[in-house]
């Protein structure tokens, strides 16, 4: 046992040519040193997984750069951006946040002595603005107070303050980790004054809170206490008879399975612009239905179920038609909403909902016949 022990220890401990230390500072590459100062690193403030070949290409076409970009993965969620010009870089690390499927794209720029795996991304820019700031106090200087209490100053549009009923826009960088602040409290004329704020272009900004932080941020003195609410009653009390009720309701509306939507999605499934047979692969797809590997695997006993294009995923209804990059590539062709293939959804029938809630009939029977000929791609 002792003798084991001292395997292990040995082996974890370097070798006298692994301690060996190299020196390379007097290394030096000025043409590296060029392109490293056109880089930056980034990640997607989430902890879910998501789809990195459509990040990349949603992100390239709303930057527009003059020059080509290249995103590489370091990690599965680490990319570096090398830009070809300083002009590109500048615009993407000033006019953001920009965001992805809802999540905030942090971003920071490469050192040359810096590890990646090192890389800490704690802030990220946001243009806030302070509402309501009497005439006299909207000043730069009264701008960069209230960037320095919230997080770091940076600077200030200050076109945005000319005219007695402008609201000053700053740049301050917030970190992350903390909760947003909704206002501040300013003394003007010796008498304490409340200032909302707004973060411009804020998308999903909650780093894994709950209700238990949520219920502790503290509130003006004359605003009620936060308290929950049952969402089941009038009055949002929580009461035995008000579950039972939610429970028996859940049941009877799910009472047809998975695979059987109600009544509002199949008058516009029937009722879509367009042959036949497309209404019919309409009813299939929100059956659960379609001829994909997954469906037909759970007939057929090991049946390879990977997608028949690419091969790195189970070919699920969702995967074939919306998360292969094949699908992506050709969806991102169309004029079509980017939340339909941008969002993951758990079933067609949820991705057939959100469309019906965002299209008009002409574009909806658009979205499914785009579905149906990639469906006829994929069994092929």
């Amino acid at each position: 046992m002792v003798s084991r022990l001292e395997d292990i220890v040995q082996k974890l401990q370097l070798t006298e040519l692994e301690d060996e230390i190299m020196y390379v500072d007097d290394v030096y590459s000025e043409e590296k040193s060029e392109q490293v100062e056109l880089c930056l690193y980034g990640k997607l403030l989430t902890e879910k997984g998501f789809n990195a070949r459509a990040m990349k290409s949603v992100l390239k076409n709303i930057w527009k750069s003059k020059k080509d970009v290249i995103i590489r993965d370091l990690d599965s969620n680490l990319f570096v951006f090398q830009f070809f010009s300083n002009m590109d870089k500048l615009f993407v690390l000033n006019e953001g946040p920009w965001t992805f499927d809802g999540k905030i794209r942090l971003l920071k720029e490469v050192t040359s002595l810096e590890k990646p795996s090192e890389v800490s991304f704690t802030t990220t820019h946001f243009w806030v603005k302070a509402y309501d700031l009497p005439s006299k106090k909207q000043t730069i200087a009264c701008a960069q107070l209230i960037g320095n209490k919230i997080g770091t100053f940076v600077d200030c549009d200050e076109m945005l303050m000319m005219g007695v009923d402008k609201s000053p826009c700053s740049r301050v960088d917030l970190d992350i980790s903390k909760p947003l602040m909704r206002g501040v409290r300013l003394l003007v004329a010796k008498q304490p004054m409340w200032i909302k704020l707004g973060y411009v272009k804020l998308q999903d900004f909650c780093y894994g809170c709950d209700a238990a932080i949520i219920l502790n941020i503290p509130l003006r003195a004359f605003l009620p206490d936060d308290r929950l609410i049952w969402h089941c009653t009038s009055d949002g009390s929580f009461s035995v008879r008000s579950a039972y009720h939610m429970i028996i309701t859940n049941r009877t509306s799910a009472s047809g399975g998975p695979s059987s939507p109600s009544n509002a999605i199949w008058r516009p499934v029937w009722g879509l612009n367009g042959p036949p047979r497309i209404k019919l692969f309409g009813w299939r797809l929100c059956k659960g239905i379609i001829p994909t590997r997954f469906n037909i695997a759970k007939h057929v006993s090991l049946f390879n179920m990977s997608c028949s294009i690419y091969g790195h995923h189970e070919e699920t209804d969702t995967h074939a038609l919306l998360e292969c990059p094949l699908a992506v590539c050709i969806l991102e062709g169309s004029d079509l909403d980017n939340t339909l293939w941008m969002t993951r959804f758990r079933t067609m029938t949820d991705c057939f909902t959100h469309a019906m809630s965002i299209l008009d009939t002409d574009k909806l029977g658009l979205f499914v016949a785009i579905l149906w000929e990639l469906l006829l791609l994929v069994v092929r």
